[in-house]
């Protein structure tokens, strides 16, 4: 029982949801053991020496969509801009504390993207292709995060983070239209991606800050497609509020009514967080030309969440609003964001 639930967290752990940024691929975030702290930012603290921690997360990303006949007007003047309504990704993950200092893990998401469509000019013949939604298991991600500095007296951890994305995801998906989608509308990318950052964190008792940077460097993927690199930079204050409340556990006889007290309790905890965090994706390059219409930058502002339930299980939710956005080209823009979630840890 105790191989399967660190088999079953080894699922979950190192980076958060996939964050399909401006449509594009693999911008990972949301490291750190999840039991206190931030939310997406990665915190340096590792999980304790043989414990695991597992979670389930779901990123809703919703982008302002072009209309139908912007995109029309874009393929009038010989642009294959594409539009999605929005992306959501449903990801299973685990943490272990392999040492002291390392922590290991893995990532898998489930990418959805919804309503996809795009203009096409064919010798002056313009018309919308309606290539409908995407859906499939994404890439697996691999990480290991050590922590080579511990300041006891000041309370403050850094730690480097290595990994890679795994080709595993699905990259023959097709269209209504009976056509194969794109690289970037696929749920896998078809390359091998490595990655590696750094995270930083310091606490002052109730109150701790995070902070991390993370590269993800992208390789040729299927369809002769890059979809070009990714650099993560996040920003996180949490802080613990109220003092613990302890919920004593009891049971009722249904037939007498009476409530029995096993002794037992749990208690709830809170962490208000709030947290900047900022991607920039390079142009993705097709069958080696790059597309001018892809990729950028986004900054969010992301208040959120977290409550403690015991020692082991925890919930969380942040809403992402994007506070500086600067896309390339055409490529439309994010509305908002929104982060749900749910974890163990023994």
């Amino acid at each position: 029982m105790r191989l399967f639930a660190v088999i079953l967290s080894l699922l979950l752990y190192v980076m958060a949801p996939v964050d399909y940024v401006y449509g594009h691929h693999a911008v990972v975030s949301g490291l750190g053991t999840g039991r206190s702290g931030p939310i997406t930012t990665a915190s340096a603290g590792p999980v304790s020496v043989g414990g695991f921690f597992s979670d389930i997360r779901t990123d809703l990303i919703q982008f302002r969509r072009f209309t139908d006949s912007q995109l029309l007007s874009f393929a009038q003047e010989d642009q294959h801009v594409d539009s999605t309504d929005f992306t959501l990704t449903s990801s299973i993950g685990v943490a272990y504390g392999a040492m002291e200092h390392l922590t290991v893990g893995f990532r898998m998401p489930y990418v959805w993207q919804q309503d996809i469509r795009e203009g096409h000019n064919d010798d002056g013949d313009v018309e919308l292709h309606k290539e409908g939604s995407s859906a499939g298991f994404g890439d697996l991600t691999l990480y290991g995060m050590y922590r080579f500095l511990e300041d006891k007296d000041r309370d403050i951890h850094i730690a480097g983070i290595l990994g890679v994305s795994v080709p595993t995801g699905e990259t023959t998906k097709r269209t209504d239209l009976g056509t194969r989608f794109e690289t970037e509308h696929q749920p896998g990318s078809g390359s091998w991606d490595p990655m590696a950052g750094l995270a930083f964190t310091k606490h002052w008792g109730g109150l701790s800050l995070s902070s991390n940077v993370l590269y993800i460097y992208t390789t040729p993927g299927a369809q002769r497609t890059v979809l070009g690199d990714s650099f993560e930079y996040n920003l996180a204050l949490s802080y613990r509020v109220g003092k613990e409340k302890h919920v004593h556990n009891h049971s009722y006889d249904h037939g007498s009514g009476n409530k029995h007290d096993h002794g037992g309790h749990w208690h709830v905890d809170w962490d208000l967080v709030t947290e900047l965090n900022g991607v920039w994706t390079q142009k993705q390059e097709i069958r080696g030309k790059k597309d001018d219409d892809s990729g950028g930058t986004i900054l969010y502002l992301s208040p959120g969440v977290r409550m403690l339930v015991g020692n082991h299980v925890s919930f969380t939710a942040a809403f992402l609003y994007p506070i500086q956005q600067d896309p390339n080209g055409k490529e439309h823009e994010v509305d908002y964001r929104a982060i749900v979630g749910a974890g163990v840890g023994f």
